[in-house]
């Protein structure tokens, strides 16, 4: 069915729909560059194949080759360039061509299979004996109102992002494969238009594997073994050049490539894969919400939705793997009851067995399945291009329900007279076109004058934590010379604005929870520092002010000079100047950890001191302390950890060194005391020596100890030595000896823990 096909009123709906869909678009389209999300990735990408650098990011000062990032679509960006360099108006108007596009095919994907359907009563008045009521809209037509009114929809329409453009070639490959599996012949055009059009969604989203894998499954189940074969041949040959390319290029290792974080994020551990299948759920479920009803006048404080599932929690264990979104309780309430709308209508159509069905299938299971990582992690927008097929369960659940309601036996969708329906599809759009209507008030009064705004002034534009860094990325254009290089945490969108390479302020992108699993690993952003000659640090988040702290231990090899701050609205963002330690001072270092892990610790000694007289740090006062805590020189370690402290009062390594030599002398005045013995015993379980804090725990406890933060250090030891029995029955003791109920809770926690690990 095309759009000729359509008759009367119908057409003309169909017609206004896109004509109303390229209006609010235009009223949305700002000229402002791409800093959020992937859009910066794709605009330097396609910039590079402009300018004959390759397909690197050019962003980086390495500007290394990529391997994440399909190829199409930033092809496509880069022939608008050519044709109109210096707007990024074009680029966003390739989304807005594809958005029409798709609508159209959205039209013609489901008309096809729902021609059968009766008009929807739009209103309908009973006078005297006759029924009168107003038609003029079909279930497709339906079904696309809803899809155009889409704030998601409406926004990457506008956006440099490839989620439109593959929703149209997703569904295009997906009718192409239907007409080929009705066809009886094995080898015929359709068969060529689904291998091409499935290669040109893969090289624009790698997720089109789903369409791989619901296409071979379907065949299968149909046992069409031999089409099922062709078609996994064809296929994975088309998508084969890109894989092998990755391999070559990225030998060492497979993070930055989508299909390798995805082979090595699981490594077939089948309790990491159900956690991951877990959070994915919890985090989808909630974006089914945003996805249909942007939740931007929803208040945001209330019911957390980590309370909702901290049993579940509780049970699995590692809480760092789930990480979700603020729910408040209406916003729990209507995310559930959409769930189980869309639900019943997917069941409902999945009990046809039809290839939408198993490539949705298919998506979901890839979505579900994809590991949190360092270059990814879940996102709704990775729903977007389920978006038709979440709108039609939408409607199929509701008609179903209403069907059920009236306690009549007909087939999902026949009953379309409810004003159930209307009322929803009202609230769908008009929570959709509130948002949209703010941020085109927002977008017009721009416009005008856009030239004469300063990017302060343009807050509607851009999310609040970029802002943060305008103010520092100008400042960084303008004061520091041309090749410099710039650490931050987010270097496309900091490049597009300050015009200098930026590399990652690794490790920090996830926040302080993963610096804290990570503190062994601080050399690896001071090894980033060096290798890739780095001139400035932009420190906003509070992760990043931490690392900071850490790094002022490698003093030997770099120190950081504070340049400027800058108190925003949200945060507070720091730019510090690395300057290179001299190479005498990086030479007497080296010689002096060969003398100490030789067990020389006297020309150890002399080596640091050396360094001392040169230039005083942190690192070097703490290499003599240990140097003279090996020669049993408790005062001389204790003077050296202190002025490491004295230097870096963060260094909690040298701390827990300090007070160690302070509770030894403690004990040597007073040997029968428990609490020398608890105190020594917890700072070793600091320190990580387990043997020897649960030796002095038992001791204090030997002397008669009784409280509960003796037996729960002893507990978390023996845990932390998996001696999960011991544990247990220390906790067990702490718990019945606490009062205050946080930690009670605390210590039902690791109970918890040690019961599973047991269980295990």
């Amino acid at each position: 069915m095309f759009i000729g096909d359509l008759y009367g009123g119908k057409k003309k709906f169909f017609l206004g729909i896109l004509i109303v869909y390229i209006i609010t678009c235009g009223l949305l389209l700002n000229p402002d560059p791409p800093l959020t999300n992937d859009g910066p990735y794709y605009l330097l990408l396609s910039q590079s194949m402009v300018y004959h650098q390759g397909y690197r990011h050019i962003f980086h000062p390495a500007e290394m080759v990529d391997v994440e990032y399909p190829p199409i679509y930033p092809l496509l960006l880069a022939f608008i360039l050519i044709i109109l360099p210096k707007t990024v108006v074009g680029l966003k108007f390739l989304s807005l061509l594809f958005g029409v596009a798709s609508l159209i095919i959205i039209y013609y994907f489901f008309a096809d299979k729902y021609e059968y359907l009766p008009d929807l009563k739009f209103f309908t008045i009973k006078f005297k004996t006759k029924i009168y009521s107003l038609s003029f809209i079909t279930y497709p037509l339906l079904l696309l109102l809803l899809t155009f009114s889409n704030l998601w929809f409406l926004v990457f329409s506008i956006t440099i992002a490839p989620e439109v453009v593959y929703l149209f070639f997703s569904l295009l490959s997906l009718i192409f494969l239907e007409k080929w599996i009705d066809e009886g012949n094995y080898f015929n055009r359709y068969l060529l238009f689904t291998v091409l059009s499935i290669t040109v969604s893969f090289y624009i989203k790698a997720l089109a594997l789903a369409l791989i894998l619901s296409g071979s499954s379907y065949l299968f189940v149909r046992k069409d073994y031999k089409k099922g074969f062709l078609f996994l041949i064809t296929t994975g040959f088309a998508i084969l050049p890109w894989i092998i390319r990755n391999r070559i290029i990225n030998k060492t290792s497979l993070s930055l490539d989508y299909i390798g974080q995805f082979l090595t994020g699981h490594q077939l551990n089948l309790l990491d894969m159900g956690k991951t299948i877990f959070f994915n759920l919890t985090h989808y479920i909630h974006a089914i919400f945003t996805l249909l009803i942007p939740g931007y006048f929803l208040g945001k404080s209330g019911f957390q939705g980590e309370e909702a599932f901290s049993f579940l929690y509780s049970f699995l264990g590692k809480k760092e793997y789930f990480d979700p979104q603020s729910l408040n309780t209406l916003t729990l309430f209507i995310t559930l009851l959409l769930s189980v709308i869309i639900g019943i209508g997917f069941i409902k159509q999945l009990k046809k067995k039809k290839l939408p069905e198993v490539y949705v299938l298919s998506y979901l299971f890839i979505l579900f399945l994809f590991p949190r990582g360092f270059y990814i992690s879940s996102s709704n927008r990775y729903l977007l291009p389920l978006l038709p097929f979440i709108v039609h369960y939408f409607l199929n659940g509701i008609f179903l329900l209403e069907s059920w309601r009236l306690k009549v036996k007909q087939p999902c969708c026949l009953n379309l007279r409810s004003n159930l329906v209307w009322i929803l599809c009202f609230i769908l759009v008009v929570a959709n076109l509130i948002p949209a209507a703010y941020m085109i008030r927002g977008n017009i009064s721009y416009l005008g004058n856009y030239k004469f705004l300063s990017i302060e002034e343009r807050k509607d534009y851009h999310s609040r934590w970029l802002l943060d860094y305008f103010t520092p990325a100008a400042w960084i254009r303008e004061n520091t010379p041309v090749n410099s290089v710039v650490m931050h945490c987010f270097p496309p969108a900091f490049y597009l604005k300050s015009n200098r390479k930026s590399v990652f302020f690794l490790l920090t992108l996830q926040g302080p929870r993963l610096i804290k699993i990570n503190l062994d690993k601080m050399k690896v952003i001071a090894d980033r520092i060096n290798k890739y000659k780095v001139d400035y640090l932009v420190v906003g988040h509070q992760a990043e002010r931490e690392i900071i702290g850490y790094l002022k231990r490698y003093s030997e090899i770099f120190m950081f000079e504070p340049l400027a701050v800058f108190k925003t609205e949200m945060k507070r963002v720091e730019i510090y100047k690395v300057i290179k330690t001299n190479a005498q001072i990086k030479t007497l270092n080296r010689q002096g950890i060969n003398y100490y892990k030789k067990g020389n610790y006297k020309q150890a000694v002399s080596k640091f001191k050396e360094i001392i007289q040169l230039q005083p740090n942190c690192k070097t006062y703490f290499n003599l302390g240990q140097c003279y805590e090996k020669q049993d020189l408790s005062k001389g370690a204790g003077e050296m950890y202190a002025k490491a402290i004295q230097l870096e009062p963060a260094y909690k390594t040298a701390k827990t060194k300090l007070y160690i030599i302070e509770e030894k002398e403690k004990i040597e005045q007073n040997p029968v005391h428990p609490g020398g013995y608890e105190n020594l015993g917890r700072f070793y379980l600091e320190e990580g020596d387990l043997n020897k804090a649960i030796k002095n725990l038992n001791y204090a406890l030997h002397l008669g100890a009784y409280n509960s933060s003796v037996h729960y250090n002893l507990g978390i030891a023996y845990l932390k030595k998996k001696e999960y029995k011991s544990a247990l029955e220390e906790l067990k003791k702490s718990l019945s000896l606490q009062r205050n109920l946080g930690d009670k809770y605390r210590i039902k926690h690791y109970i918890k823990i040690a019961k599973m690990k047991l269980r295990w």
